[in-house]
């Protein structure tokens, strides 16, 4: 028999992201000099628009179960001394900054930092006051949640101080919502002598479209074996009776879900004439190595493996555990 060890391989969907525009930046402590110089200024109490389309509120008797939040991950940094924006943002994570500690812009659209974020994140949206929460103890960290109200063209929008907001969509059972970022950030006016006297604030409202996730697709790639001298045919595998071969299944993309009914299973049948490697059930779970990207996932906390009791060629790796 030709048997086969699994391994399986996840890339993570390209999450659709609009990072932050600034087109003109302040600079200096002094509010006249930052307006004359730049055109632009701003300060800690100035707030702005973001929206986004393409959610859907899946209810026919007007209520709306969806529930839209704007999480604020980036934060204009103000003058300490007049309050006054001096050009620069910050990321409230780490991993959104650059080495000199301000943003990375790059990184708005780093699909693994987003998802990271997105998985990390728990959510107080009970009280009157929305937070979010990274991390235990004295290595927490915590940033503004708004919740996003529905409108008559069908978007959600929110006035929002000035900065990036990751937008996540919980409620949703019947469809998948890529994370995607959204943000209100300082521009300079066309007329740049109007705005300097009239000290006139302009805020860029983001509008983005949000990508529902399809059906995921699935590659299969076997690991070619090492072949004799002079053997050039990479289109053909040729094994022996008894060779183990591994291969990967990549699944592509990933989708997200935030809805109270999970389900995400990959389910795998060998050809007939091939076996699975395994002394039994457990020995094979402990053979499948499961990936994102570069992280291996944990067995039992992350996933599960079962064969079929029906056709032993058959197994099925669940990612819901424990209705997560």
């Amino acid at each position: 028999m030709k048997k086969m060890k699994k391994i399986l391989a996840f890339v993570m969907a390209m999450a659709m992201v609009l990072g932050m525009s600034v087109t003109a930046l302040a600079s200096g402590t002094n509010p006249e000099t930052t307006l004359k110089t730049n055109g632009v200024t701003g300060k800690s109490t100035d707030k702005g628009t973001i929206a986004v389309k393409g959610i859907d509120a899946e209810a026919t008797d007007g209520t709306s179960p969806v529930k839209v939040y704007a999480c604020q991950i980036v934060e204009p940094e103000y003058n300490t001394e007049d309050g006054y924006f001096t050009s620069k943002y910050k990321g409230l994570v780490s991993s959104l900054n650059g080495s000199d500690g301000y943003l990375d812009a790059a990184k708005l659209s780093d699909v693994t930092v987003l998802a990271s974020l997105k998985e990390s994140m728990k959510l107080s949206t009970d009280a009157e006051s929305k937070t979010w929460t990274i991390g235990e103890g004295d290595s927490v960290v915590s940033g503004l949640v708004v919740e996003m109200g529905k409108q008559n063209d069908d978007s959600y929008s929110a006035e929002v101080p000035v900065g990036s907001y990751l937008v996540l969509v919980q409620g949703a059972d019947a469809k998948f919502y890529s994370p995607i970022v959204v943000s209100a950030s300082y521009v300079a006016d066309d007329d740049g002598e109007s705005a300097i006297e009239n000290s006139t604030l302009n805020i860029a409202n983001g509008v983005a479209w949000v990508k529902v996730s399809t059906k995921p697709t699935l590659d299969k790639t076997a690991t070619v074996p090492s072949r004799p001298a002079g053997d050039t045919n990479t289109d053909a595998i040729s094994v022996n009776v008894g060779d183990v071969i591994s291969y990967t299944v990549t699944v592509n993309p990933i989708p997200n879900y935030d809805g109270q009914y999970p389900v995400f299973k990959v389910t795998d049948t060998l050809s007939e004439g091939l076996d699975l490697e395994k002394e039994s059930a457990n020995t094979f779970a402990d053979s499948v190595e499961v990936k994102v990207g570069d992280d291996k996932l944990e067995l039992g906390k992350h996933y599960t493996v079962t064969i079929s009791t029906n056709n032993a060629r058959e197994f099925t790796v669940n990612f819901v555990v424990n209705n997560k």
